[in-house]
């Protein structure tokens, strides 16, 4: 049961010095989350990845709030200002539970458009099993369905390119993350994002891993996703996925499922799209995800594309 919503304008000593507006917070599914927020109207829950944090979403935040959408992107549990779980639960079940808590506590009684990036598609995958009644919509970018990991394990070129799924497992991930003020982060947005300058928004990302704990937290999603399919313990729902569970839900080729049209209807007019923006993660475009929750990945930039999937592209 979660504990009842406590909503309040962060005191400014704990506000993150690099987040674009007011920090604000929220108790969900027993943890203080920390979010961002725009607009007034229908609400749409916008969750990062790896390594990255909510302020990726501020563009398409002002986006959705002109076009009439309360736009919240949380910080994910584990990601500083969000508090670290002291049971350190980060699976996919409790990502689940994530969600519904925070619709819950921020729409009570009401629905949420989703839409997700890399661990945020990941939580989105088991909530469309865990509490489709809370689920307006969906769009799911760059998270691999559990159903493909044992694919990944014999496909050496994917292999290769998640080799960051499997060295965060390993007991050194941490210092490695950490050494040089933290070189990889900025290693893995030119290499998943080559054209794209992420400008101070990485100093905010870094800011956001930097934070006591954080890295060890970030870590640990890894490892409890990897624990969860071999445990088969990941929500997987029926077989026909996202459909048969009644979440309208697209995919990366525009393609809206169930209702039709686009799944938040007149928030940009045709060709507002814009290009640029930072992936937290477009690896492989296309291959291997199409599994069960039919929504696949997306090619960078992921701004761009998530643009034509959530306004006008998904028809």
């Amino acid at each position: 049961m979660n504990e009842p919503a406590r909503l309040a304008l962060a005191d400014p000593s704990s506000a993150d010095p690099a987040a674009s507006g007011p920090v604000r917070f929220v108790v969900a599914n027993g943890l203080r989350f920390a979010y961002l927020e725009r607009g007034r109207g229908p609400l749409v829950l916008l969750l990062h990845g790896f390594p990255d944090n909510a302020e990726t979403y501020v563009d398409l935040m002002e986006d959705l709030a002109a076009a009439g959408y309360r736009a919240v992107a949380p910080y994910l549990r584990g990601y500083a200002p969000t508090e670290i779980p002291e049971d350190g639960a980060f699976d996919p079940r409790t990502l689940a539970q994530d969600v519904a808590g925070l619709i819950g506590a921020l729409e009570p009684g009401g629905r949420a458009h989703l839409v997700g990036m890399d661990w945020g598609g990941t939580s989105i995958q088991a909530a469309v099993v865990h509490c489709p009644e809370l689920i307006a919509s969906a769009v799911i970018m760059n998270a691999a369905h559990p159903a493909t990991l044992g694919r990944f394990a014999t496909d050496p070129d994917q292999v290769r390119q998640v080799f960051h799924f499997w060295f965060f497992q390993t007991d050194v991930a941490a210092q490695a993350l950490a050494a040089g003020d933290l070189a990889m982060v900025s290693y893995l947005w030119r290499l998943w994002s080559p054209d794209h300058d992420p400008g101070p928004h990485l100093d905010s990302v870094r800011a956001t891993l930097e934070a006591p704990g954080v890295l060890p937290a970030a870590l640990a999603y890894y490892g409890a996703l990897y624990e969860a399919a071999q445990e088969r313990t990941f929500p997987l729902g029926p077989g026909a996925g996202a459909d048969a569970l009644g979440v309208r839900s697209v995919r990366s080729d525009g393609e809206a499922r169930r209702a039709g049209g686009p799944l938040l209807p007149g928030a940009l007019p045709p060709g507002r799209a814009r290009g640029g923006g930072p992936l937290a993660a477009p690896r492989a475009p296309g291959r291997g995800v199409r599994a069960r929750a039919r929504v696949v990945r997306c090619p960078p930039p992921w701004r761009s594309v998530m643009r034509q999937l959530v306004f006008t592209g998904a028809r």
